[in-house]
């Protein structure tokens, strides 16, 4: 029991108001899908007044029993509005309608950045391109069709910190970088159209740690781009079915490598959607 007792007792405020807040959402989840499975049976309109107040009033009385130190604050109707979508899913997919998928057109499901027509609203210039036509391609957005020009070819450097009128940092000229994590290993700027390999320390063939030597037979004659860097590197990440479903991975030029430079950034200085912890993950 003394055991026991000094795990409670180390339980902090901040993990206990996540606990408290993880046990609300579902119970909120659950009262409005009981609620949705009244209406079905009685053949009435679901009222989900009931369950908004009960979660309203327990959201805010975690907050404020974690005194501030809850890993998120003022997220209520946030996470209410993901919940209810949820459940909204939840039901549409029970009465019949199906369960949401990449193809149904409308972006429903976790990881999609558009669905057929569906683009959520974001277009060439959004994605810091200067013009063109955005598409959507097994969900993920193409922008191929997009245009760099009229000023928007040249990125902005990431400086953000101004050293006086007209430095960099004040003016932060340029396009913007437009970086996405997919989850997957690999980051894609929608600025430039390229998709990036995400380093991690797991030991594999994606290890931060790893170096490849550039010329193999070649060396000392020719010195051409046949050493490890191909036959290892390169050829893991393009063998089988490629590293994240791509076959066609290569070594960036010079500029495409200077295009994730974020100089607001030190060790390393590259955008922080490529210094997210280098967790740990299975290499392909």
């Amino acid at each position: 029991m003394l055991v026991l007792a000094q795990v409670a007792w180390g339980v902090s405020p901040a993990d206990k108001c996540e606990a408290a807040k993880n046990k609300i959402a579902g119970q909120y989840d659950a009262c409005r899908l009981k609620t949705e499975a009244t209406a079905v049976k009685t053949g009435g309109t679901p009222d989900f007044s009931k369950c908004d107040e009960k979660y309203a009033a327990k959201w805010t009385a975690a907050e404020t029993d974690g005194g501030g130190m809850c890993p998120t604050n003022g997220d209520q109707s946030a996470m209410q509005g993901f919940i209810t979508a949820h459940a909204n899913t939840v039901a549409a997919a029970l009465s019949g309608a199906g369960l949401p998928t990449c193809g149904d057109n409308v972006i429903n499901v976790a990881g999609e950045q558009c669905d057929g027509a569906d683009l959520g609203g974001e277009t060439c210039a959004t994605l810091g391109f200067s013009g063109g036509t955005l598409a959507c391609s097994g969900c993920s957005f193409d922008t191929s069709g997009c245009t760099c020009g009229g000023g928007g070819a040249v990125l902005k450097t990431g400086q953000t910190t101004a050293y006086g009128a007209g430095s960099d940092g004040d003016l932060q000229k340029g396009a913007s970088q437009s970086f996405t994590d997919n989850g997957d290993g690999t980051i894609t700027d929608y600025t430039t159209g390229l998709m990036w390999e995400k380093k991690d320390q797991s030991g594999g063939i994606h290890d931060w740690n790893n170096t490849y030597t550039w010329s193999g037979p070649s060396y000392g004659s020719t010195n051409i781009m046949d050493g490890t860097i191909v036959t290892t590197f390169l050829a893991t990440l393009n063998g089988g079915g490629g590293f994240a479903g791509h076959t066609d991975w290569r070594i960036p030029n010079l500029n495409e490598l200077q295009s994730i430079r974020n100089l607001e950034n030190v060790n390393p200085a590259v955008s922080s959607a490529f210094n997210t912890g280098c967790a740990s993950r299975a290499a392909p």
